[in-house]
């Protein structure tokens, strides 16, 4: 069993020398992206938060586990057909380079999707604010006049 790591770069120096390298791309591609992700690490592995879980990937003996949840498999499910899928996850083989560019689109995706569902309720809170300002009692006054 692996050491619990305080952070993602001492998450990725526990590997062996092709693990680390892949991990080590995985985490560039994720900083590139959402460069204001928070990373952490999480469910003890690589974790990355940007107005709410991000994304995450791990490395096991045979295949960097990519977990950008279920959405974001069925938005791209035509184009992860070749590699093994489950629930939220994908799993790259240790013996074949990373799908950089399709890794990319999906991480550009989620953070996307994760600025849209901000926007939208960033929006139903101003609206509700706006909603107990023109009925707070100051505002009632000057609608109906001064109450005697």
């Amino acid at each position: 069993m692996m050491p619990k790591a305080a952070d993602v770069p001492h998450y990725i120096a526990n590997f062996p020398p092709r693990t680390r390298k892949l991990l080590r791309q995985m985490r560039a591609l994720v900083r590139k992206v959402a460069p204001k992700a928070e990373e952490r690490i999480s469910y003890g592995i690589a974790g990355y938060h940007y107005h709410g879980m991000y994304a995450h990937f791990a490395g096991y003996s045979g295949h960097i586990g990519f977990y950008p949840g279920r959405a974001a498999l069925i938005k791209f499910a035509p184009r992860l057909k070749s590699y093994k899928t489950a629930r939220g996850t994908v799993q790259f083989p240790l013996d074949l380079p990373l799908p950089a560019s399709l890794i990319k689109e999906v991480l550009v995706w989620l953070r996307k999707e994760r600025e849209a569902t901000l926007r939208q309720a960033q929006g139903k809170r101003s609206g509700l604010r706006s909603m107990i300002a023109s009925n707070s009692p100051r505002s009632l006054r000057r609608k109906t006049g001064p109450h005697k």
